[in-house]
């Protein structure tokens, strides 16, 4: 009954090699190993954020656009290095030995207000650091929002293109 053993054909004791596998469970654990691959993936792509990866602190293949200035955000072990390109670099020490996100959003939000059109920025971290700072960083990069005409924030992102690289000394 639904087994896989070969069925006698009655001549002489030699087994028929014709047999019968029953291929029901296999469905069933086909069918429900895809829906579930299928829910994972929608959750994982809900999750996704994006950002660029780049091999260093420029890339010599891409041009800058116009009306932008290199910005560059460095995680490291004192703290935070805002880099603004012509203005040079503005340290953000750690308190307590926690990251100071609100001293990050204060200086974010006045290259915001210097640079109107800057939307790109290269987050860069040194070896040393933890991952989940690093994603703490982003988060709060991504926390500065566009100005609208009326002087209030809007709900969208002034740093849509945001790039990591490892930081280099």
């Amino acid at each position: 009954m639904g087994g896989a053993a070969p069925v006698e054909s009655g001549k002489k004791g030699k087994r028929s090699l014709d047999a019968e596998l029953n291929l029901v469970p296999f469905i069933d654990l086909l069918s429900s190993l895809i829906s579930f691959l299928l829910l994972t993936a929608v959750w994982t792509t809900m999750s996704r954020q994006q950002v660029h990866e780049t091999g260093g602190l420029s890339d010599s293949d891409s041009t800058p656009e116009p009306n932008t200035t290199e910005l560059r955000l460095t995680v490291g072990d004192s703290g935070y290095i805002v880099f603004v390109g012509g203005q040079g670099a503005s340290t953000i020490a750690k308190v307590d030995g926690k990251y100071n996100q609100k001293d990050l959003v204060t200086r974010l939000t006045a290259v915001r207000d210097a640079f109107a059109s800057q939307k790109n920025i290269t987050v860069a971290v040194e070896d040393t650091v933890k991952f989940e700072d690093l994603t703490v960083a982003v988060d709060y990069v991504e926390s500065v929002k566009k100005k609208n005409p009326d002087g209030t924030d809007s709900e969208d992102p002034v740093f849509t293109d945001i790039s990591i690289s490892a930081a280099v000394n």
